[in-house]
């Protein structure tokens, strides 16, 4: 896994100088051991959603195709109707 900063504008920004980025997770996973939508579960199982002015903060899920698109919405929308 891998920790650092995504979604802004800045160019390797550091933790002094986040402006419009967002702290990441990179996740590197098998799918043929546990599935996106399983580890989206689990993140969904631990996550507390709380206001923040703080950006770097904010929560975010990152996809890397059209798929993984689609399950993070339904596993979002399944988050919201049981909230």
């Amino acid at each position: 896994c891998v920790v650092g900063y995504s979604g802004g504008k800045e160019l390797n920004p550091t933790y002094r100088s986040i402006k419009d980025h967002t702290e990441a997770v990179l996740i590197e996973f098998d799918p043929s051991t546990i599935s996106y939508e399983d580890i989206l579960l689990e993140w969904s199982r631990m996550h507390t959603p709380t206001y923040t002015r703080k950006c770097q903060y904010r929560s975010a899920i990152w996809h890397l195709d059209d798929e993984q698109q689609s399950t993070a919405k339904q596993v979002l929308a399944g988050m919201k109707a049981a909230s």
